[in-house]
């Protein structure tokens, strides 16, 4: 019986969900709002940050292989 009544909301939820997928379409158009945008820079800042990152990055490593290689001396 409480198996049923659970189903029941499950079965309903189910069969709802192509009919709002139908109303919904292909979402909305934002072509007019990026069309306007120039990308292009802002792909080369994050570039060039992350650029940034990995040298500091094999920087500090270097630094602590110089240092390992000292102390072990």
């Amino acid at each position: 019986m409480r198996r049923s009544l659970l189903l029941v909301p499950a079965l309903a939820a189910a069969s709802s969900v192509p009919a709002f997928a139908a109303g919904a379409g292909a979402g909305p158009n934002f072509a007019t709002l990026t069309s306007a945008v120039d990308f292009t820079s802002t792909s080369n800042a994050i570039m060039s940050v992350g650029a940034l990152a990995i040298g500091l990055t094999l920087v500090v490593l270097g630094i602590r292989k110089v240092m390992q290689m000292i102390r072990g001396a």
